[in-house]
């Protein structure tokens, strides 16, 4: 399972967001208020691993610079966690040289070389119609 928190700030000012996963959705919720009782959960949504990577580098664009899996609070990160699978997809294959690519292509083996694996397995007869390279 997928979740938002939000953070002790939450009713501060300065409001950011973690988007973590879970396999134990009770534990880990009971574990996040006794460290941090000011904080909440604000959605949730069924998903792995992978989804919660894809989340991550698909809110690039609203991460906090020096923490890994938390989001600054923008309307738009409520809007893309609720996204389908097919849609963050589309966004990520679309914006590859920037999301998954950049600095370098994901070493084998990684989750990041996992997901532009699959998505250039998805998408590779559409491009190979349009005669775009892969990468």
């Amino acid at each position: 399972m997928l979740y938002l928190y939000g953070s002790g700030s939450w009713e501060n000012n300065r409001k950011i967001i973690k988007i973590g996963f879970t396999d134990d959705f009770e534990k880990r919720k009971q574990s996040y208020y006794l460290h941090n009782p000011l904080g909440k959960i604000l959605d949730t949504r069924e998903g792995d691993e992978i989804l919660e990577l894809k989340l991550h580098l698909r809110l690039v664009d609203y991460k906090v610079e020096f923490l890994d899996e938390w989001f600054y609070d923008e309307e738009p990160v409520f809007k893309i966690f609720q996204e389908t699978v097919e849609e963050i997809d589309k966004w990520l294959w679309e914006n590859r040289s920037q999301a998954l690519i950049y600095p370098t292509i994901p070493l084998p083996g990684t989750k990041k070389r996992k997901i532009l694996d699959e998505l250039r397995s998805k998408y590779s007869n559409a491009i190979s119609q349009e005669g775009t390279k892969l990468l």
